[in-house]
């Protein structure tokens, strides 16, 4: 049996394994790393040879950086093979998770448009543009908590340009005397909103 200090002393060198593969594996110095993560070169060598650790919030921000999880910090190479299939998965159920919840927006949209013309005799044709961007808008949600920056970084700002579309067919439709299409300018906003995302991400990759 494994006594309590033995298994830190291996989650130590596992972490600062992995620490150490994946800088290496991006082509980063230590003095590199540490000047993008905000450390000291000291720092990174004192994780990386298991001196010390990183706090949870710090390895968070790593495996942020690296595009992995937090688990894959702190398994070896053997359990994660092990663990493949079960990952593959988890990520399968997410994906149907969040196909699941998309798919609830369209039928309600569905529901919605055929009781306003079947009871109202109204043709609200909007009624099937408003759930792309909601789609959008609800897979991010699912995404901060699955996904990765840069799957973040896509889906907001697809749900930030088809927001503005949306806003901007519907102002078509409602506004007397076709007013609403001369606001196209709005699709202005979408600009700098996608240059500030694509920024973010350069920053913190």
């Amino acid at each position: 049996m494994m006594l309590p200090s033995m298994k830190n002393q291996v989650s130590k060198l596992t972490i600062a394994k992995n620490l150490t593969d994946l800088r290496k594996i991006s082509g980063l110095t230590q003095a590199q790393l540490a000047e993008k993560l905000g450390y000291t070169d000291k720092a990174i060598s004192k994780w990386e040879h298991a001196e010390t650790l990183p706090d949870i919030i710090t390895l968070a921000t790593i495996a942020d950086f690296y595009g992995v999880t937090l688990d894959y910090l702190t398994t070896t190479d053997e359990i994660r093979k092990k663990q493949q299939p079960t990952n593959k998965s988890q990520a399968w159920n997410k994906t149907l998770a969040i196909l699941m919840a998309v798919s609830a927006i369209w039928i309600v949209s569905a529901v919605v448009y055929t009781i306003l013309f079947t009871v109202f005799h109204q043709h609200i044709w909007t009624a099937f543009v408003w759930p792309v961007p909601l789609s959008f808008l609800l897979a991010l949600i699912f995404l901060i908590f699955w996904g990765t920056r840069k799957s973040r970084m896509i889906v907001g700002t697809i749900a930030a340009w088809t927001s503005l579309a949306a806003i901007y067919l519907e102002l078509g439709r409602t506004l007397p005397d076709n007013a609403g299409w001369a606001f196209w300018s709005l699709f202005f906003i979408g600009v700098p909103l996608t240059a500030l995302s694509v920024l973010w991400y350069f920053i913190r990759s």
